[in-house]
């Protein structure tokens, strides 16, 4: 990733991108630019994060897509259902099926039958997939330190709560904007939508029709 510009601190001693300030600082009040610069600083640290994970990731051998995955699975030794690793990892069912297909095919993850549902399966490590990842835990561990070095307790538990507070409002806005409203009748079915043919439920299982 090429060098970004260098920072400046304001008179209480806060940074502050000069080169953003200087392109928008004019048309904003205080209150709005306090929030586009709070943005802005967010999805660069997220940018370079992603970039130096992705980076540390490929000398393990796998992509920063594929590693997620298996510390997902590192937390659940029972195995866990695609679609709830789909719904943990925040990407769509497909995708996380495209790389648990990697993934076995490296000996990383198995499939293997749900106990409470025979018709439905679940990832899991292999022994290696368990070696692996612990190892790579344990350095990722130390790398994230190393990454918030000079940065006090306070200060990072300051950080978490303020981010999964941004985290809460995104959500919200989200969901209201995604909320068609109340209706005063629940809408019809399409013509002639029982003669569609089966469909698939939230796992994946085929559900026919009634009277098919």
């Amino acid at each position: 990733m090429p060098d970004e510009p260098g920072f400046a601190a304001d008179d209480t001693g806060l940074l502050y991108n000069p080169q953003l300030r200087a392109l928008v600082g004019h048309e904003l009040g205080d209150e709005a630019l306090a929030v586009v610069e709070a943005f802005a600083a967010i999805n660069q640290a997220a940018r370079l994060n992603r970039w130096a994970l992705e980076r540390w990731a490929v000398r393990h051998g796998l992509s920063e897509a594929r590693l997620q995955v298996l510390l997902v699975l590192r937390r659940q030794p029972q195995g866990m259902r695609l679609v709830h690793l789909a719904a943990a990892l925040e990407i769509a069912p497909p995708s996380v099926t495209g790389l648990v297909d990697s993934l076995e095919k490296d000996g990383l993850v198995r499939r293997e039958s749900d106990p409470g549902d025979r018709r439905s399966l679940l990832a899991t490590l292999t022994a290696r997939g368990r070696e692996r990842v612990d190892e790579i835990w344990s350095t990722q561990v130390e790398r994230q330190v190393g990454i918030t070095d000079g940065i006090t307790t306070e200060e990072l538990l300051q950080l978490r709560h303020l981010c999964l507070r941004l985290v809460q409002n995104v959500r919200r806005a989200t969901a209201k904007r995604n909320d068609p409203g109340p209706r005063e009748t629940p809408p019809a079915d399409p013509p002639h939508a029982a003669d569609r043919g089966g469909r698939n439920d939230a796992e994946g299982r085929a559900v026919r029709s009634p009277g098919r």
